[in-house]
Order: C-alpha cells, then structure tokens, then sequence
C-alpha cells in the first residue's frame, strides 16, 4: 500500500519491493522475530515465497543487476517501475555517477554526484553513512560487513580514477578507466606545474647580477621542466 501511495503522489508506476523494505517493515513491528537480526532470514522468506511449487511473489530485476526486487506474482512487468527502482545505496550512487559522468563528460567527485542526488530523490541514499563512505565503498573490488569475510563485488559501476588534493575523482566504466585515471593525472600535473614556481624562476634569472648563479637556475628550472613533461608523455602515453 505504501508503494502505491507514492506511485500516485510522484505520478509514476509503483516500485517494486526491495528486501531493505522489508526488513524495515518488521522491525517496525510492536513485536519482532528473534532471529530478525539473521540478514538470511527475510532472504530465505521471500524465495520461499517465491517458490515456483506455489508462488506468491516473483522476483524482477534490471539487466546487469543481481539484487532481488520482489512482487506480488500476478503484477506484470508493464504495471510496475523497474527502472528507477533501487535495491540498496549502492545502486543509487552507481546511478548518480554514472548521471555525474554522462553529464560532465569527465570523472566526478562527491560535489558532482551531490548534485545528481539533489535533481532526484529516488537516488538519495537512504542509509545513515556519510555519501563519502558510500561512494568509496562502493567504488572498492569487494564488499562484504565488517568483519567478515569479502567477496568480489559483481556488476560493478563504480571506479575510482585518482585524486587531486585530497579530492577523490570517480568513474562509471571500467572499459574507460585508463583514460579517466589520465585525466586526472594530467590535471594533477597542471597543478603541480603552477605551484613550481619555474616560469618565476626563469624570470628571476634575468634580475640576477652573477652570471653563474643565473645559469645555475636556469639549469634546475630546464631540468625540473623537462622532468615534467616525462611525466606528461608517459601519462598521454598510458591513456
């Protein structure tokens, strides 16, 4: 009932039910299950009631997405909203990158993927972790909760490119990862060269009065420039 309120409030075709869903709803309960803690037991519910023998529920789902989206079995595909459903935070930060990158046509950072959570509140992330921890976990190979054991992270669309000052830089396609990673190494290098100081060092050699100190510095400065554009070839190289 609640999906269905929703659906006529925003004018859109109901969701379907996530597992997240109902987990929360339980534990909303006067009285709760023992085992609800158990992140198997409302898994194992609904494939049994999904069960094929005599099912109640189907599970639906996305190309290139395992999470598990459930509905009651006799709702067809054409009376519910799969495409702006979301399964868990993870999915919804994996949309709003993938919105960043198409967007800006570059790696995004965590102001950029703000931005695409703030035009659309279906991709805000419900949980209580900051976005920042969000977009670096699932920006990691594995996943997995503290202290147990990681697994590899299937479907993956997030990717982490490098950063600039602190400032970490993100991905959508692991096909274009190389070239991500050189922009924003080269940006890296923008910054670094005009934080050398060389074209003022050149200048200063101009204003100085001994010869060999003024060779001196325009030595260190041709070596330091020429040690720059090592760096850039390589990078280009790299892409």
């Amino acid at each position: 009932m609640a999906q269905l309120k929703e659906a006529e409030e925003s004018s859109r075709r109901p969701k379907p039910i996530v597992t997240a869903d109902v987990r929360a709803r339980l534990r909303s309960l006067p009285v709760q299950h023992p085992n609800l803690e158990d992140p198997r037991l409302v898994v194992n519910a609904l494939i049994q009631l999904a069960h094929p023998d005599k099912p109640i529920i189907r599970n639906v789902g996305r190309d290139g997405e395992r999470s598990a989206r459930w509905v009651p079995v006799g709702v067809s595909d054409d009376e519910i909203g799969v495409s702006d459903s979301y399964a868990s935070d993870f999915e919804r930060i994996s949309e709003a990158v993938d919105r960043a990158v198409k967007r800006l046509k570059r790696p995004v950072t965590a102001s950029d993927i703000q931005e695409e959570i703030d035009s659309d509140p279906l991709i805000r992330p419900i949980g209580k972790s900051a976005l920042a921890d969000v977009i670096s976990e699932a920006a990691k190979e594995t996943l997995g909760d503290k202290g147990s054991t990681r697994r590899p992270r299937v479907n993956r669309r997030v990717f982490r490119a490098g950063s600039i000052k602190n400032t970490s830089y993100y991905h959508n396609d692991a096909d274009s990862l190389a070239s991500a990673k050189a922009y924003v190494r080269l940006h890296q290098l923008e910054i670094d060269w005009a934080e050398s100081r060389i074209e003022s060092e050149l200048k200063d050699t101009k204003l100085c009065s001994l010869p060999a100190v003024a060779a001196g510095r325009a030595l260190r400065a041709e070596a330091d420039a020429r040690k720059r554009l090592r760096q850039i070839r390589r990078t280009v190289l790299q892409k």
